[in-house]
């Protein structure tokens, strides 16, 4: 092993091997003695020279420094790509003269809260995975299993993972009713009576739709009628998941849970149309699987 001693008088550095610390002589610049303590001295301080590297590994070792350089600008660049196109998605979902608040969820996920009348409302769709005590909620991808379930779930449109950013989770009524929570805390699955007082605050019932959904064909399909979000709602078409374990309508139609039972087996669900300017309700069986909005306590 070689090791790197300096003179005591001009610093000057020689490399000693192991086998001639004995042999140490004289500084060949200032004739100044090396000794024998000023090496373990300097070991002591873990100035310990290591082997040194050939040619062809000082040159194998740039190129890898290159190729990690280049792969870090890559991935700046691809980040620096999504966050414009990220941004440019939020502008086209919400209306920009709109005043936003947020909320977050026990998962961390971020949403965008607006004010209507005297209620705070979800602008986005949620996709927690947990529930507000911390349980995780089943995630259900069988077609069968879903059509038999008694017991909160959720899952994509479709089982596609990419498509949760914009248009959130798909949820059974079960997950809506756990008394867990699925909401974030301080807030709540909205009543058919709170929607109602929403509607009130907007009037104009037969607008009412195109009041709450958000503008353009990006994400709704063509006419997508009387669309205007004035309400600053920002709906999107999320699609559903029937009872039976079957996805149908992304980009066509706009399903959101109430809290609000009918009778024994079914629940109440708001519906949006890419076709139609006004709203309607439904009854539909628990296991059917819907988007959630979530309004303040």
């Amino acid at each position: 092993m070689d090791f790197i001693i300096f003179c005591p008088n001009c610093h000057k550095k020689y490399k000693v091997t192991e086998n001639d610390i004995e042999k140490i002589g004289t500084c060949r610049n200032c004739n100044e003695k090396l000794v024998i303590k000023e090496l373990i001295k300097i070991e002591s301080l873990g100035l310990i020279q290591q082997p040194v590297k050939s040619f062809n590994e000082k040159k194998g070792l740039k190129r890898r420094q290159l190729i990690i350089l280049g792969i870090s600008i890559i991935v700046v660049l691809i980040i620096a790509i999504f966050m414009k196109y990220n941004t440019k998605m939020i502008e086209l979902i919400h209306d920009n003269e709109t005043i936003y608040g947020t909320i977050e969820d026990i998962d961390g996920n971020i949403y965008k809260t607006v004010k209507i009348g005297d209620q705070w409302w979800m602008a986005e769709n949620l996709k927690v995975q947990h529930y507000k005590n911390g349980d995780k909620i089943y995630n259900i991808t069988k077609t069968y299993q879903w059509s038999i379930l008694e017991v909160g779930a959720y899952c994509s449109y479709d089982n596609n993972s990419t498509l949760v950013p914009t248009f959130g989770l798909l949820y059974n009524w079960h997950s809506v009713n756990d008394v867990r929570g699925l909401a974030p805390e301080g807030w709540h699955i909205p009543t058919k009576e709170e929607f109602e007082i929403m509607f009130e605050h907007l009037g104009d019932y037969e607008m009412i739709g195109g009041k709450l959904k958000s503008v353009g064909t990006e994400y709704w399909r063509s006419p997508n009628e009387g669309a205007t979000n004035e309400s600053g709602f920002s709906a999107l078409p999320g699609g559903c998941r029937s009872e039976y374990g079957n996805f149908q309508w992304l980009s066509s139609n706009a399903f959101f849970w109430t809290n609000s039972k009918d009778g024994y087996t079914n629940s109440i669900d708001l519906e949006l149309g890419f076709d139609v300017a006004y709203f309607g309700y439904r009854s539909l069986k628990r296991q059917f699987g819907a988007s959630v909005r979530c309004v303040k306590d």
